[in-house]
């Protein structure tokens, strides 16, 4: 990322910047760096502009797919979450909901399931960090359809983690059991060993 930062930065193209300046953010997000993953997001909008201001088109209209899933659109939201994500492990809640919350409106209207999976999945996390466990119980609910519908068996295993962990708090161990174990399953699918792991850890610990 280092060696073109200053090219792709200097260039013209605003997508191909704002899609290095996504990845610069998730990197730093990986690396505890949360302010300037932050700041990075939030460089995506400025490079954008409008693409992450654009709403679902009111009843009885349509927007076409072409122009929903606009490659400005796909990586302006993305950084959006990805902004949220370190606004929440930066202990900035508010925020946090705040901006996933856009994130998954704006998803919604984008319709790609992969993108909604992601932000509802992220938005579910920072309200469960933040102790709002019956809407992010929700949020991982409505999650697990469109990862499964994205062939995205990491985030599925992830969303059936910590849904066991709500499951568990709130007294249900058969639930969390159900949760658990897929969550070994679809962790082994997509190779995400650590998942897996904790997974089985917890299940042997109820």
């Amino acid at each position: 990322l280092r060696r073109v930062e200053a090219e792709v930065l200097a260039g013209e193209d605003h997508v191909l910047a704002a899609s290095w300046l996504l990845h610069a953010a998730r990197a730093f997000l990986r690396l505890g760096d949360y302010s300037e993953s932050q700041r990075r997001a939030a460089q995506v909008e400025d490079r954008l502009g409008s693409s992450t201001q654009h709403a679902p088109a009111p009843a009885g209209e349509t927007t076409s797919v072409a122009t929903a899933r606009d490659p400005a659109r796909l990586v302006a939201t993305e950084a959006l979450t990805v902004r949220g994500l370190a606004e929440s492990f930066a202990s900035r809640h508010a925020d946090a909901k705040a901006t996933l919350e856009r994130s998954v409106h704006l998803a919604r209207a984008i319709g790609e399931p992969r993108l909604l999976s992601l932000a509802l999945s992220s938005l579910a996390l920072a309200l469960q960090r933040d102790d709002h466990l019956a809407e992010a119980k929700a949020a991982y609910e409505e999650a697990l359809p469109a990862a499964e519908e994205a062939g995205d068996a990491g985030t599925v295993a992830t969303a059936r983690l910590n849904l066991a962990g709500i499951a568990h708090g709130q007294g249900d161990v058969a639930r969390a059991i159900e949760h658990l174990e897929a969550a070994v399953d679809m962790g082994r699918r997509s190779g995400r060993v650590v998942t897996v792991r904790q997974a089985l850890l917890n299940l042997a610990n109820l």
